[in-house]
């Protein structure tokens, strides 16, 4: 509903000053406030592993292959 010329900043251009207090107020706020993911990259995240939800798949064979994630899917097999 509030998309393109809808939206109420439609056109309207943050000074520099702003866009660099936006920014120095979200890392405030991530400096200040905890997420029990923060800091954990690879295969750590939940995203690509621990806490993921697991992904069956099937080989021409009738193999079965399974993922910690649907990224560790698709890195496995190299697509995007």
């Amino acid at each position: 509903m509030l998309k393109g010329v809808d939206h109420p900043k439609y056109g309207s251009v943050s000074s520099a000053e702003t866009r660099e207090a936006i920014g120095e107020g979200i890392k405030e706020f991530y400096r200040t406030h905890t997420h029990k993911y923060k800091g954990l990259k690879g295969v750590l995240s939940p995203q690509y592993g621990i806490g993921g939800q697991f992904v069956f798949c099937y080989n021409e064979n009738g193999k079965e292959l399974i993922f910690p994630s649907i990224n560790g899917a698709k890195q496995h097999f190299k697509v995007r």
